[in-house]
């Protein structure tokens, strides 16, 4: 079904119930002429009047009333599924699926969820904890939380801080035996620590 079908559809069942295409058009937010310009379209598609005018009238013919009384059960379910949606629109509400980092929570991701949730409490916000760094799109997040270094190109980005400062600790005596990291990618040498680090 084309745009302008489906505009047509609305508008005749508007002019039918409203018996006037001012009171219809203003119903719609658009102008009268449109709304002829709609019904003279799908009029023309049917191959039949639905509509009489007159300067002083509208009425709905035998045609057009048939018409409406197959079509408006599915009208009005298509009108209250753009109403409903329409409420997105409005005020953010429902489901908002995030994967972030285990570590970057505490610190960085904790204050600004509290915050997000107290100014829109009709957001339903699910965290998934992933230190795998998973496909965003595969696994279905509406968003992720990432370091920019391990980011994919195509994703569209948002800065949320400045620069992490993390401190690396450990025994003097491990970094007698293993060596001491003098960058953080040297940490990926050491696969037999636990490496935890916090942002300052």
């Amino acid at each position: 079904m084309k745009t302008d079908q489906l505009n047509g559809l609305i508008a005749l069942k508007v002019v039918a119930e409203k018996r006037n295409f001012r009171a219809a058009a203003e119903a719609l937010g658009i102008s009268p002429p449109a709304v002829s310009q709609a019904i003279k379209q799908l009029e023309s598609r049917l191959g039949v009047t639905l509509l009489a005018r007159t300067t002083r009238s509208t009425r709905v013919t035998e045609a057009g009333e048939r018409f409406l009384r197959d079509a408006d059960p599915a009208l009005d379910q298509l009108i209250m599924a753009m109403e409903s949606v329409g409420s997105y629109a409005k005020k953010p509400t429902g489901l908002l699926r995030i994967g972030l980092s285990r570590a970057l929570y505490p610190t960085l991701m904790e204050p600004l969820i509290l915050s997000f949730a107290k100014k829109y409490p009709d957001v339903t916000v699910e965290l998934f904890f992933d230190d795998d760094l998973t496909d965003v799109v595969e696994q279905g997040f509406d968003a992720a939380v990432r370091l920019s270094e391990y980011m994919a190109k195509d994703m569209v980005a948002q800065k949320l801080s400045g620069p992490l400062h993390f401190v690396t600790v450990a025994a003097p005596k491990y970094f007698s035996k293993s060596g001491r990291p003098k960058h953080p990618k040297d940490a990926q040498l050491h696969q037999d620590a636990n490496w935890a680090g916090r942002a300052l």
